[in-house]
């Protein structure tokens, strides 16, 4: 009913409840949604209500869509007015188009104008290089105008680097020009926090 209906398939999971344990219904159903026509999913999702935070209507869309049309779900996601969604929309995208190809992702990065939204990108983008490049992407959180946001981000990316090298991951990260103040003391255990 989700290829066929969604906005059908979406009421009729209202009326069957929760089931404990299990991913609403409804997440499934945003998700098949976007797969199949991403802009009217993603309209239907931004007027839902069922909840915010990653597991949001709005979240599962631009999840499926940034697989798909990065560019696209990025574009959208920066027009949203709630700002708690836009920046979590954004640094989703960013974070899966990195993967898929980073070089795309710095390019839509570059050209949108100083302010919040490039910092919010720019953080996710050096957050999802921080494994395989930490250089480059000390380099990127170097670039966000805002101190806080900027510290906030070398402490992420700080954090990814020791997790997952913590023999060596002080010395990477005071060569790539992190303050020693920003990077965590080895031996934590876990992956980074968000």
């Amino acid at each position: 009913m989700a290829d066929t209906d969604p906005a059908g398939a979406l009421r009729l999971a209202q009326t069957l409840g929760d089931y404990p344990g299990n991913e609403p219904l409804s997440s499934v159903i945003y998700r098949q949604w976007a797969a199949n026509d991403p802009q009217a999913a993603a309209l239907e999702a931004s007027q839902d209500n069922a909840g915010g935070g990653w597991r949001s209507p709005v979240s599962q869309v631009v999840r499926t869509w940034a697989g798909q049309d990065p560019t696209a779900a990025a574009n959208w996601a920066r027009a949203l007015a709630d700002p708690e969604a836009q920046s979590r929309s954004i640094s989703q995208v960013m974070r899966q188009w990195t993967r898929e190809d980073a070089t795309a992702a710095a390019n839509w990065i570059s050209a949108l104008p100083p302010g919040g939204t490039h910092d919010i990108a720019v953080a996710a983008l050096a957050y999802s290089m921080a494994p395989t490049d930490p250089q480059n992407a000390v380099n990127w959180a170097e670039n966000i105008a805002d101190e806080t946001a900027r510290n906030n981000a070398l402490q992420r990316v700080s954090r990814e680097v020791m997790w997952r090298d913590p023999t060596n991951g002080s010395a990477i990260l005071q060569a790539a020009g992190v303050p020693p103040n920003l990077i965590p003391p080895p031996g934590r255990r876990g992956p980074p926090g968000p």
